[in-house]
């Protein structure tokens, strides 16, 4: 499934380490559905054939779940861009639909990758708006998923001097940055 349950398990020197890491910052987490799904999320990584500890990061509003998993392979977790990542995520949400928890969203992270990715994708985008406003041209990103477009859409929305919008059909939609007339 999605490539992620091929290749040799990588072995890990000390696991210890990893569990270590998230024993002190590991939120008590007392809803059976959000342990049911962070279980589900680590037994699919374990199936993966790679060691590691997903910690579940409860929000104050108690509808926003982060499963942030720790790995010394975490490579293998994220995948090429993002890909293997985003299909744990589309796992997630779809346990999380049947579970008819609509109302909760579940962001599954690895090692603060989601993080790291946003600050790009931001620091990308803004300098595609200088460059769009610059030329007096449209300028396309490449392809990326929704939860990506999303975020350049939401950078840029403040932004009076270019306009964001989306071309494309499922895996192939790209933002475009275009200047305003």
């Amino acid at each position: 499934i999605f490539g992620i349950f091929s290749g040799d398990k990588k072995e890990i020197k000390n696991d210890k380490d990893i569990v270590d890491d998230y024993d002190n910052n590991v939120m008590e987490v007392d809803d059976e559905n959000v342990i049911e799904i962070k279980n589900l999320l680590q037994d699919i990584i374990d199936k993966m054939g790679i060691m590691s500890v997903v910690k579940v990061e409860k929000k104050e509003d108690d509808k926003n779940i982060i499963l942030d998993i720790k790995s010394d392979d975490i490579g293998r977790v994220i995948g090429k861009d993002g890909a293997t990542l985003n299909a744990l995520q589309l796992i997630i949400k779809n346990v999380v639909r049947k579970k008819g928890l609509d109302q909760l969203f579940v962001l599954i992270d690895a090692n603060g990758y989601r993080d790291k990715r946003r600050v790009s994708l931001e620091s990308k985008a803004k300098i595609l708006a200088e460059k769009a406003q610059k030329e007096h041209r449209d300028v396309k990103m490449g392809s990326m998923n929704a939860y990506d477009r999303r975020l350049v859409h939401m950078v840029l929305e403040h932004d009076e001097q270019v306009e964001t919008f989306s071309i494309g059909e499922k895996d192939n939609r790209q933002v475009i940055i275009a200047p305003r007339n």
